[in-house]
């Protein structure tokens, strides 16, 4: 305890002394085998717990908040440039390349300077760079700038996951807190189009960047006076961590994933597609970096940004695979061709769109609370199983709807039940990596997630655009967009691919080996996995600061 503060950190509240425990306990972990739902020593009271969840939540629904406003308001940003086709997915694509590029690397940092540090920086910097990008004159700046926030969002993910994943043991309690934290990404996502809608049928587009900014401003004091104070760290330990950083390893991860996305986006604005040279050029280069990434991160850095006790774990590398077809399905298929459907098939407005849009904002909040409420009951090889089918269903009801077919018949239940995928897939694969790992280690483990799934996403809209492209060459162009029904056509091609997504993580969810999170055994997995890694830790960092 942090005698001049009164109060614990949260590194306090698994750096105890070994000595202590007589024999009961795993090293550093006082009672760890035994699941208790009190709240955690780290927050003082009831209040502070629900505001650093509530934070959190925010924290990560960042990126989602991003992204669906610009989806909304992708047509009329579109006008306001006078930019069309393929040109114009980069408003979006911008800010999920950045995204996806510096995960890792926030995540690295996050670990070793102190989460609530990183999460309060990123948090003004996404607000201001925001409040910046409304004022754009130009698409060229706007991108630039978008891809900016994309960078700052990168680094609130990882901390605000470390933070909730440091800070609560194996229980029921630390179950519905992270059912809460992982409704962020795809609520978030909802709330995106809700506020884009509101504000380009009223306001202007512009509105989306003076919203979000006034939002998490405001998020920056309470992050200042809620969220636990990170370890103090002094010279020699800051010199070491420094030294420690794998800085090669951020560069070929961003070199890796700027070359991949760029490629998928750059190709539906080239007139000759995949035909064009540079772009076959820039995917393949990319592809072998991130394999030469992979290879340097298994066997060269001491402390690598690539967590590769993760990769180690079977059931991590199931789940997140099998989380990387479902986020193609989900953010590269269904949200985003519904959304297309909406606004150039029906001729729906913004408003209107973001209205049937709704079901999923009231789904998510219930399927969200069902995780949290059965997580220690309910094994999450069946929750998986059932996010696949979900997925599945949703998928098969666009690829097969007649284009006069109702709402209600149609993509209300769709929605519906990419909703119950999307939330109950993010639970389990947030809940499998979080678990992999030590409790220093969870920022990183969070970021490489979450850099998969955003790679996975960007491939996912690469393909599915080709392939619409294919069926369909006038997609993406004011002629092509004016043939309805043919754009409807070239839509359940795409619809397809995300049904075949689905069906691959159905088969892959069957080879999982998740029970379930907050009962004994979980309790007894964690507490030997965080003191084997508190023991190695404390021998590397020792042997650090004194060659440093």
């Amino acid at each position: 305890m942090n005698d001049s503060e009164g109060k614990l950190s949260v590194a306090d509240t698994y750096q105890k002394d070994p000595e202590k425990n007589d024999g009961q306990e795993e090293a550093g972990y006082p009672g760890a085998a035994e699941i208790s739902e009190a709240r955690p020593e780290v927050f003082t009271s009831a209040i502070q717990e629900y505001m650093v969840v509530m934070i959190c939540t925010l924290a990560v629904a960042a990126a989602s908040i991003s992204g669906g406003c610009y989806q909304m308001s992708l047509e009329h940003t579109g006008k306001y440039f006078n930019i069309n086709g393929g040109l114009l997915t980069w408003a979006i694509g911008a800010n999920s390349l950045a995204v996806g590029a510096f995960l890792l690397l926030s995540g690295g940092v996050a670990d070793a300077f102190g989460r609530k540090n990183s999460l309060i920086i990123s948090i003004i910097l996404y607000s201001v760079f925001n409040l910046i990008t409304g004022f754009m004159q130009s698409f060229i700046s706007l991108c630039i700038f978008r891809a900016f926030i994309g960078i700052f969002v990168s680094a609130a993910t990882p901390a605000s996951a470390g933070i909730l994943g440091a800070s609560y043991s194996p229980s029921k309690r630390k179950n519905r807190v992270m059912a809460c934290f992982a409704a962020g990404a795809p609520l978030g996502y909802i709330a995106g189009l809700i506020v884009g809608g509101i504000a380009t049928e009223y306001l202007s587009w512009r509105a989306c960047h003076y919203f979000l900014a006034i939002v998490y401003i405001f998020l920056a004091p309470l992050i200042y006076f809620y969220v636990p104070q990170d370890a103090t760290l002094d010279r020699k330990t800051v010199i070491a961590k420094l030294k420690s950083l794998d800085y090669f390893g951020a560069f070929l991860i961003i070199s890796s994933f700027t070359l991949i996305v760029f490629s998928l986006t750059q190709v539906d604005v080239t007139q000759e597609k995949w035909n064009t040279l540079y772009i076959i050029a820039c995917l393949v280069l990319g592809i072998v970096i991130l394999g030469c990434f992979v290879v340097y991160e298994i066997y060269i850095p001491e402390d690598p940004l690539l967590v590769v006790e993760l990769w180690k774990n079977r059931n991590f590398v199931i789940a997140v695979v099998c989380m990387g077809f479902c986020w193609m399905d989900f953010n590269a298929v269904l949200t985003y061709y519904a959304t297309l459907y909406f606004q150039y098939i029906k001729d729906y407005s913004p408003l209107h769109t973001t209205a049937v849009a709704m079901p999923m904002g009231v789904a998510g909040v219930m399927v969200n609370v069902f995780a949290g409420l059965t997580l220690h009951l309910i094994p999450g090889r069946l929750l998986m199983m059932a996010s696949t089918l979900s997925f599945l269903a949703a998928a098969i009801i666009w690829a097969t709807m007649g284009y006069d077919r109702s709402y209600w018949s149609g993509p209300f239940i769709s929605y519906v039940l990419s909703v119950i995928g999307a939330d109950l897939a993010y639970n389990v694969v947030n809940m499998v990596s979080l678990s992999s790992v030590a409790k220093h280690l969870q920022s990183r483990a969070a970021g490489t997630f979450n850099t998969f799934i955003q790679l996975s996403a960007s491939i996912g809209l690469g393909v599915s655009s080709a392939i619409v492209s294919a069926t369909y060459p006038a997609f993406g162009t004011p002629e092509g967009y004016a043939n309805k029904l043919g754009l409807f056509k070239s839509f359940k091609n795409a619809y397809w691919f995300g049904a075949g997504c689905a069906g691959a993580a159905l088969v892959l969810s069957c080879f999982l080996q998740v029970g379930t999170a907050g009962d004994q055994k979980d309790a007894e997995r964690d507490a030997k996995l965080q003191a084997k890694a508190e023991r190695e830790r404390s021998e590397g960092l020792s042997n650090k600061i004194l060659n440093a």
